[in-house]
């Protein structure tokens, strides 16, 4: 039976989960790096960190708004991780499809209040809206073909059975080992050898399976020889 097309947008949707799962814990390790290194500087915790606090205070910032601004970064990288997680674990669960939509529309949430506030502090531009809206967008998009499967088939679990996935990945047994092959030759010539009663037990066996048949005279001739046999012994007696 052919799948029908909404399965098939389904397996791609998984698919494309997945691959934006394993990109959002990715690129959240660079944003929680630079949460940490703006609170790191914000709090001077080296002299790097206190020259470059200076300059930005010079610029108009204050710690306060610093601090912020790395907790804003550390809040989007964690939303990033548990998002990617989600994204990758639940991508073939039907029935979690409205857990991983609300996780979804969280992250989404997130990352335009971050891009928003990081705007209105002039520390990003314009084209930092491309990155927070387009991974929030194709991540919405995917998950769409799962809740139209879902809706279509309320009862169906799996995107792609994973029984049916483990069975096809299972490989054929690996032929044996020379010593077992050689062993299995060595055996098939013996029995070979045994029907063609080229060893003392096929040749016991085929003597068994055809007795040796006399012809008439050396039957009369074996008879003959055991009466006189039997008569000298009688006269003897």
């Amino acid at each position: 039976m052919s799948q029908s097309v909404e399965e098939i947008k389904s397996i791609q949707g998984k698919m494309l989960l997945q691959m934006i799962g394993a990109l959002l814990i990715f690129t959240a390790i660079s944003v929680v790096f630079q949460g940490v290194m703006m609170l790191t500087m914000s709090l001077g915790g080296s002299e790097a960190s206190v020259e470059a606090r200076q300059q930005l205070l010079e610029g108009g910032y204050t710690v306060p708004i610093l601090v912020s601004i790395g907790a804003v970064y550390l809040i989007l990288g964690l939303t990033q991780i548990f998002t990617g997680l989600f994204s990758f674990r639940l991508a073939n669960r039907l029935d979690k499809v409205k857990i991983l939509k609300i996780v979804a529309i969280i992250y989404t949430v997130v990352s335009l209040l971050q891009q928003a506030y990081l705007f209105l502090m002039n520390v990003t531009g314009a084209l930092s809206w491309i990155s927070a809206i387009l991974m929030p967008g194709v991540l919405i998009w995917a998950l769409q073909k799962n809740l139209r499967l879902a809706k279509e088939d309320p009862k169906r679990v799996y995107v792609v059975d994973p029984s049916k996935t483990v069975r096809g990945r299972q490989q054929p047994k690996k032929t044996t080992s020379l010593m077992e092959r050689a062993k299995a030759q060595v055996k098939d010539e013996e029995l070979a050898a045994r029907v063609a009663g080229e060893t003392p037990d096929g040749q016991q066996k085929q003597d068994q399976a055809h007795p040796v048949k006399y012809d008439d005279l050396e039957f009369v001739t074996a008879m003959n020889a055991a009466s006189d046999e039997t008569g000298e012994e009688t006269q003897d007696r």
